[in-house]
C-alpha cells in the first residue's frame, strides 16, 4: 500500500565480534537485507576501532561504510532495535542472552582468534558460519570463510611496504592511553600504562590501532599496531580483508539458500584513510 508505513520483516543475523573483519561482515549483511546485532566478547579487545563499530559501545552509536550503528544493553531494546529501524545494533550481552530473540537466521563467529575454544555453533541458528582457523565446515559450523584472504591479504602487504608492528600485551591488566588511532608516534614516546608498566613506541609510524583507554586485557591480547611503512596507511573506513571476506560470507549463504534478493547493492565500498 503506498504510503504505508509498516516495515517488511528482516531475517536476523547475529554476527559474533566488533573488530574490524566482524563489522565489515555486519554491513554486507545490513546492505543485503538483514537485520543485524553484533554480540561484543570482552575476551577480545579490539584495536583497529577506526574500522569498526566497537565504540559505538561506549558512544551510543556511531557509522561506518555509510550504515549507522546504535548502542543497545537489554534484550528487548535489540529485538526492537534490529527488527523495526535500518541500523546495526552492538551489544555487550552475551550470546546466550540473545538466543531467547529467537528465529536466529544466521550465526556468524567472527571474533578471529584461533587459539579460543572453537564453539559449536550448529543448530543455533538456521544457518551457521565461522570466520578463520579453527573451525570445521559441516561439524562446528554449515560453512567456514576467511583462511585464504587472510593469507593473501597479508602477502600483498609485504609486496607494497605496508609495514605493520603488531604489539601484544606482556601482562594481564588494565590498559590506559591518552591517544587513538591515527595518532603520530615516535620511537621511545610513552604509548601508555598497562597496570604500573609503561608501553614505549619501538619504531616511529602512525597508530593503525590501539586498544582504547580504561579496557582490561588479558595476557597476549592485541594491544598497539603501529603502520610504518609507505603503502596505504589506512586505519579508517572498511578494512580490507574485511570486505573480502564480507563477501565470502555473502557468497556461502547463496551456496547455503540463505541469502535472498538484496533492497540495496550489497557492495562494500572502502572508505579511504584521513
Amino acid at each position: 500500500m503506498v504510503g504505508s508505513s509498516m516495515h517488511v520483516a528482516r531475517p536476523l543475523a547475529i554476527v559474533l565480534g566488533l573488530n574490524e573483519v566482524a563489522s565489515a561482515i555486519a554491513v554486507g549483511l545490513h546492505h543485503a537485507g538483514y537485520a543485524v546485532l553484533m554480540a561484543h566478547d570482552p575476551a577480545f579487545p579490539v584495536i583497529r576501532r577506526g574500522m569498526s563499530f566497537f565504540d559505538a559501545l561506549f558512544d551510543g552509536g556511531g557509522s561506518l561504510g555509510g550504515v549507522a550503528g546504535v548502542s543497545v544493553d537489554n534484550v528487548l531494546a535489540a529485538r526492537f532495535q534490529v527488527r523495526t529501524l535500518d541500523q546495526i545494533a552492538v551489544t555487550r550481552l552475551e550470546l546466550s542472552e540473545l538466543l531467547i530473540i529467537g528465529d536466529i537466521d544466521v550465526l556468524i563467529d567472527a571474533r578471529m582468534h584461533c587459539d579460543a575454544v572453537t564453539p559449536q555453533l550448529r543448530k543455533l541458528a538456521r544457518f551457521t558460519i565461522g570466520v578463520g582457523k579453527g573451525f570445521v565446515s559441516g561439524e562446528d559450523c554449515d560453512a567456514v570463510v576467511g583462511a585464504r584472504v587472510t593469507v593473501e591479504v597479508a602477502q600483498r602487504e609485504r609486496r607494497h611496504a605496508e609495514q605493520m608492528l603488531l604489539m601484544r600485551s606482556s601482562e594481564a591488566g588494565r590498559w590506559h592511553t591518552p591517544l587513538d588511532v591515527g595518532a603520530r608516534i615516535y620511537k621511545g614516546f610513552a604509548l601508555g600504562y598497562l597496570g604500573s608498566n609503561v608501553v614505549k613506541a619501538p619504531v616511529d609510524g602512525v597508530l593503525r590501532g590501539i586498544a582504547r583507554d580504561d579496557t582490561r586485557v588479558p595476557v597476549g591480547a592485541e594491544l598497539i599496531e603501529i603502520t610504518t611503512g609507505q603503502g596505504t596507511r589506512r586505519w579508517w573506513g572498511l578494512d580490507a580483508r574485511g570486505v573480502r571476506i564480507s563477501e565470502e560470507v555473502l557468497g556461502a549463504l547463496s551456496v547455503l539458500g540463505a541469502l535472498r534478493p538484496a533492497p540495496t547493492s550489497s557492495k562494500l565500498r572502502l572508505v579511504h584513510s584521513r
